[in-house]
C-alpha cells in the first residue's frame, strides 16, 4: 500500500455494492476523488480484503490502524467558496500611535493564502474604532446558511484585551466576536468561527531561558502547590470559536517593516504546507517556530485560545 493512501484516515463502504461513499470524503475535505480511487483498488486488489458483507452501511472502516476518527470529527466543508475572510488592515495611525510599516504585506499573504483556501477574503483598511465596530456588526448579521466557516484578521496595535482603530479608540476582543454567537448569528450554528489577532497585549517583553536539568525540576515541583480554581465551563452559545492571538496577554508583538509581521507570516507558512494536518496542529507548529526566535533579542510567544467542538482542516480548493 502507497505511503499516500495510508495516509488516508477511513473510508465508508457501501453494504451492498462495496463502493466507497462519496460524500464522505467531499464533505469531510480531507480526501481527494484520486486518492479514494485508490484506496479502493487495494481493497480490492488485496487478497486480504475484509468481508464488507458483515458491515452496517456507511461505517467507517480504518484503513490505517491509529489514524483520524470518523466524519463526525471533522467540521463539514462543502461549499465553494467556504465562507468569508475578513481583514482589518490598520497601518496608519492618529494620536501618537506609529505606523505599523509592512503590515500591507501581511494583508497581501493572506488574500493569497485564504483564496485559495476557498474563502471570499475582504480587505478593510485603516478603519476607526466605530467603523471596526459596524463592519464587524453588519457581518454578524450576514445569511451565513451557505457558508461553512467565518475568519476575521485584525492587524493592529493593541493592548491587553482590546485592539486599536486608527484614532487609538479602543475596540474589545469580546466586541470582535460577540456579534457571532448563536444567539446572534444563528445561521454560524455549530459552524467554526476563526478570529486572529495580529497586536500587541501590552508592554511586556518576553525573556528566553534555558529548560532545567531533570533533578531541578524535580525540585521546583516539590515546592509548587496548585492554588488555581477550575475554570467555568464555556456555555453552548460561544461555542466553535478559535481565538488566535499572536502573542500572550501583557507582552509585545513583533513585524518586520519589510516583510509582514512574525505572526502572520509563520501562520500562512504553515497553512501552506499543513495538507492534512487540523487547524490546531498547525497553530501548534506555530507556536514552536516562532519560539525559536529572537527579535530584538527578546522572545514571542503566540496564544492560541479555542472553544471548537471538532477537527478543522483548511485546504486548498
Amino acid at each position: 500500500m502507497s505511503e499516500t493512501a495510508e495516509r488516508a484516515t477511513k473510508v465508508a463502504v457501501d453494504k451492498e455494492s462495496g463502493s466507497v461513499d462519496s460524500y464522505w470524503y467531499a464533505s469531510c475535505g480531507l480526501i481527494t476523488r484520486d486518492l479514494v480511487a485508490r484506496v479502493r483498488m487495494y481493497d480490492f486488489a488485496s487478497p486480504e480484503t475484509p468481508d464488507y458483507s458483515r458491515i452496517h452501511r456507511r461505517r467507517c472502516i480504518p484503513v490505517h490502524p491509529g489514524d483520524v476518527s470518523c466524519i463526525s470529527d471533522y467540521y463539514t466543508l462543502t461549499h465553494n467558496p467556504r465562507g468569508w475572510c475578513v481583514v482589518f488592515n490598520n497601518e496608519i495611525f492618529t494620536g501618537g500611535l506609529n505606523n505599523r510599516k509592512g503590515t500591507q504585506e501581511d494583508a497581501d499573504t493572506l488574500k493569497e493564502v485564504f483564496t485559495r483556501l476557498g474563502f471570499q477574503v475582504k480587505i478593510h483598511n485603516n478603519c476607526t474604532a466605530e467603523q471596526m465596530k459596524k463592519k464587524i456588526n453588519d457581518l454578524g448579521k450576514n445569511n451565513f446558511k451557505s457558508d461553512d466557516a467565518l475568519v476575521v484578521f485584525v492587524l493592529s496595535h493593541g493592548e491587553k484585551g482590546c485592539v486599536f482603530g486608527t484614532d487609538w479608540e479602543k475596540v474589545l476582543l469580546k466586541e470582535l466576536t460577540d456579534p457571532f454567537t448563536s444567539g446572534r448569528a444563528p445561521t454560524l450554528t455549530g459552524k467554526p468561527k476563526l478570529f486572529f489577532i495580529q497586536a500587541c497585549q501590552g508592554d511586556g517583553y518576553q525573556k528566553g531561558y534555558r529548560p532545567c536539568s531533570r533533578e531541578d525540576e524535580n525540585r521546583k515541583k516539590e515546592a509548587w502547590q496548585a492554588d488555581a480554581s477550575i475554570p467555568d465551563e464555556t456555555v453552548p452559545e460561544l461555542a466553535d470559536f478559535l481565538i488566535g492571538m499572536s502573542t500572550v496577554e501583557e507582552c509585545k508583538s513583533f513585524r518586520n517593516k519589510r516583510t509582514g509581521s512574525i505572526y502572520i507570516q509563520e501562520l500562512c507558512k504553515q497553512l501552506k504546507i499543513a495538507v492534512m494536518d487540523d487547524i490546531l496542529t498547525v497553530l501548534t507548529r506555530v507556536n514552536r517556530e516562532i519560539s525559536k526566535g529572537e527579535f530584538l533579542s527578546y522572545k514571542q510567544m503566540p496564544e492560541p485560545k479555542y472553544t471548537l467542538t471538532k477537527k478543522l482542516v483548511l485546504k486548498y480548493i
